[in-house]
């Protein structure tokens, strides 16, 4: 996945002690929501802080023990740098969701 400096993702950062959790997302995806027949998943403000770029984000993802994302270039970041695989990707609707823990 080719590297770019466009502020297209949205992320918050959360922390409860040692944990550090991460909920980023594909910034246009905010507001939105989207199911099938078994899954719904609403991209609240849960996911809304920093506009950060794909670049921004590999760089947070060093520091964090739990991961929830949302949409094709936030996942793909995820994907590049080995923290998830596209077959632990799921569909909710026309979206890409996956959560991921760091042991």
């Amino acid at each position: 996945m080719g590297q770019t400096s466009e502020l297209t993702i949205s992320v918050k950062i959360y922390r409860a002690g040692r944990e550090v959790m991460i909920a980023a997302c594909d910034a246009e995806l905010l507001g939105k929501k989207f199911e099938d027949r078994r899954l719904k998943i609403e991209v609240s403000d849960f996911y809304k802080g920093e506009l950060v770029s794909e670049d921004d984000l590999r760089k947070m993802l060093a520091d964090v023990t739990i991961g929830n994302f949302v949409g094709g270039r936030t996942i793909g970041v995820c994907i590049s740098l080995g923290l998830v695989s596209r077959k632990n990707v799921i569909k909710i609707g026309s979206v890409e969701h996956a959560q991921c823990t760091f042991i």
